[in-house]
């Protein structure tokens, strides 16, 4: 609802956000998204002439409310085991999204324990397979902070991503789970959220930058691959 405020100065009013009636938004700051409400007011004369009104925007810092896990997307390449990420927000504005736990298994992948060692193109190290325990929850369930615990994923139905392969898509297939986050006072999301997976074509062709005189030949080295990694036959170009 919008206030009204008379006279001219500088003036104080209390405002009070209802409970869980805000939105997420970008942070004035950067960063992310917070939860926001915003309230309207006016400056008015003596005369009761009024202007345009101003907004004030107010971020909400929750006391102790539930996180939200956040949707998303990833690509991985078909034939690849990749680490995926799994995020979620503290409304309570802290930032301690502590736990990851699924709650739904991709259809045509496989979700695995792993470990990815320090630095670019870090090793994977595959553990145990995440399994569906009940109609709504995994045998996957661990703190954000364990050193080095990550979950990876691989498309494991290639016959799914046939017709993509076949017509030269870059998208040749697609995947999603579902999952829960909880925060440092082990309070967990009431909603689940999707990551949706692209799973990507394998056979890469690289984009470059050439300059060539004009009407004038010149050779143009073409660089491609296979990503997956049980190919290592001979590749061509057409």
């Amino acid at each position: 609802e919008s206030a009204s405020i008379a006279g001219r100065g500088i003036a104080s009013v209390n405002f009070l956000p209802e409970k869980d009636a805000h939105s997420l938004r970008s942070s004035l700051a950067g960063g992310g998204l917070l939860p926001y409400t915003s309230f309207e007011y006016k400056a008015c004369d003596a005369d009761g002439h009024c202007g345009a009104p101003g907004t004030i925007l107010v971020e909400v810092l929750g006391v102790n409310d539930p996180p939200v896990a956040l949707p998303s997307v990833q690509e991985v390449y078909l034939g690849t085991t990749q680490p995926i990420t799994l995020g979620g927000l503290d409304p309570d504005g802290q930032s301690d999204i502590t736990g990851v736990e699924i709650v739904g298994l991709p259809a045509h992948g496989v979700l695995q324990q792993c470990e990815v060692s320090e630095g670019e193109g870090g090793e994977i190290l595959l553990g145990s397979p995440v399994v569906q325990e009940g109609p709504s929850n995994s045998s996957f369930r661990h703190n954000q902070g364990a050193s080095g615990k990550r979950l990876c994923y691989t498309f494991a139905n290639e016959s799914h991503a046939l017709a993509g392969l076949k017509d030269g898509l870059a998208v040749v297939a697609v995947d999603s789970l579902s999952f829960r986050v909880s925060d440092s006072h082990n309070v967990t999301s009431t909603d689940a959220s999707n990551l949706l997976v692209r799973v990507l074509n394998p056979l890469v062709a690289e984009n470059k930058t050439v300059a060539c005189l004009e009407d004038t030949e010149a050779e143009v080295t073409l660089a491609f691959a296979d990503v997956r990694e049980d190919k290592a036959g001979d590749l061509g170009i057409r």
